[in-house]
């Protein structure tokens, strides 16, 4: 969207409940998974990264300083030029381990435990059974490696992963194992296949709604975003209305397929791009016992 005309306070008010409805049933999913600083963390990164862009953008030949940024951002410059120092500043966090290694206790207990080879079975590469207390192969020494937040005890990760069923607590025993089939993700298994897809379709059609609403964008080019829903769709109808709305999509996924396949050329050349269509349905999600 251009942003050379300002926003009306209409349109402020339906961006602002836009961004909270998104983000909330992002934050939905990400709650448990990702700590609430390194997410506050990710979006200052990002941020700086974009607003850097954009001003560059619309100021070529203007240089953007420390200055500008802080007032475009709202952060402090010391802030920024941290940011901006970063080794992944514009090449993205994705590879970058240290940053996402410690997304939550839980989280970063158990990367550690499936990753360092102290903790990993060299025949399987598989996390070793690890006793509670010990100078190594223990849950002491795992946790004695990780920075755990003040007030955080190794008994309350644990305990989080146990009732979660990421892990069994023999007592008898006194070892722990990890639930591999539980939590790593396998190339086997599509759950880390659909997260990566998902995402990127909510990135794809977020690009598609943006796009649309730039009001110099000419009518031919707008690409085709539709919608459609009803409000009084019994609750017992449902898996009628998925039966029939997929059938009725599946032959439209078949002949769009078609489609690009017949535009889809043999060869790779600098000028061509990624194009595509997705389909989804979409329900509330209600309390079964109301």
């Amino acid at each position: 969207m251009s942003r050379d005309d300002p926003l009306q306070s209409s349109e402020v008010a339906i961006i602002g409940r836009g961004v909270e409805s998104v983000l909330r049933r992002l934050i939905r999913f990400l709650a448990g998974v990702i700590s609430l600083a390194k997410l506050h963390e990710l979006i200052d990164f990002i941020y700086v990264e974009e607003m850097d862009e954009k001003l560059r953008r619309e100021h070529p030949r203007r240089k953007v300083t420390l200055s500008t940024m802080a007032l475009n951002t709202g952060l402090d410059t010391r802030v920024i030029r941290r940011i901006q120092d970063a080794s992944g500043y514009k090449r993205g966090l994705l590879n970058e381990a240290e940053f996402f290694r410690d997304f939550t206790p839980a989280a970063s207990f158990l990367h550690l435990w499936s990753t360092d080879a102290r903790f990993v079975d060299p025949d399987t590469g598989l996390p070793r059974p690890l006793t509670v207390t010990g100078d190594s192969g223990s849950l002491e020494a795992l946790a004695g490696l990780l920075k755990l937040p003040r007030g955080v005890t190794i008994k309350s990760v644990v305990d989080q992963l146990e009732s979660s069923e990421l892990i069994h607590h023999d007592r008898n025993t006194g070892v722990i194992e990890m639930r591999v089939d539980r939590y790593l993700p396998s190339p086997s298994k599509d759950r880390e296949g659909a997260l990566e897809i998902g995402f990127v379709a909510v990135s794809r059609l977020i690009d598609t709604v943006l796009g649309n609403l730039d009001p110099q964008r000419p009518d031919a080019e707008r690409l085709y975003q539709r919608v459609y829903w009803i409000n009084r769709l019994p609750r017992q109808q449902r898996e009628a209305f998925r039966r029939k709305m997929a059938a009725l999509l599946d032959g439209v996924e078949q002949a769009g397929y078609r489609q690009l396949e017949a535009l889809d050329q043999d060869f790779d050349t600098p000028s061509q791009i990624s194009a595509g269509f997705g389909l989804y349905l979409f329900e509330d999600t209600v309390d079964e016992e109301r």
